[in-house]
């Protein structure tokens, strides 16, 4: 059963939200050459996580604007399409970060209820233009109810100025707007609670 706080207990934090994706696989018949994933934790800004760094999508956009005509996986050499497995796998090893001040138990409150919404976009700019236009692939929803949880109980028994670390795997699927199934992602979530002291030195 979720635990509760006093009024008294609902300090002013300082939190951190880290999101790891391990890979993501997308069906082989459902177009995605410049993955990333963009994940939004309620109110708070959206964090991009892209599969190749920016240097890396510049130059493919100017290859392309060079040559309009000519397909992107024309365009494109075999190396990167290797990255692709042959069953549609993006291995991204990669995550980010997002540090951020709330009332433990607000947010707490909320994450009962609302999901971490993640993001499959394709960074492919097929207008030739200097915009960063991008195409929406996918998403999916993740629970964090149950990760809310383990650290509220952490927080109870250790106290609101101990420095807390909770953290949760997750395998989630992938839908696109009509909501087909067009993949699976693989992602770990964690919490790190700072405590409320910290906020005085800041």
């Amino acid at each position: 059963m979720p635990g509760t706080m006093t009024e008294t207990e609902n300090l002013l934090s300082l939190i951190s939200i880290e999101v790891l994706i391990s890979h993501v696989q997308i069906d082989v018949n459902v177009e995605c050459h410049l993955p990333c994933i963009v994940f939004r934790l309620l109110d708070y800004p959206a964090v991009s996580i892209p599969y190749f760094d920016q240097w890396q999508i510049e130059e493919f956009h100017d290859l392309k604007r060079t040559y309009p005509n000519i397909t992107w996986r024309q365009l494109l050499s075999d190396q990167f399409y290797e990255l692709r497995s042959a069953n549609g796998n993006f291995y991204f090893k990669r995550g980010k970060s997002c540090l951020f001040k709330s009332y433990f138990k607000n947010l707490y409150t909320h994450l009962l209820n609302v999901p971490l919404f993640i993001l499959l976009i394709d960074q492919i700019n097929d207008k030739g233009s200097n915009n960063n236009t991008t195409q929406f692939v996918g998403s999916c929803n993740v629970k964090l109810n149950e990760l809310i949880e383990m650290l509220n109980q952490s927080i109870i028994q250790n106290g609101n100025d101990t420095p807390l670390v909770e953290q949760q795997t997750f395998h989630c699927t992938l839908f696109n707007l009509m909501g087909t199934r067009i993949g699976t992602c693989d992602v770990a979530v964690r919490f790190c609670h700072y405590g409320t002291t910290i906020l005085t030195h800041l």
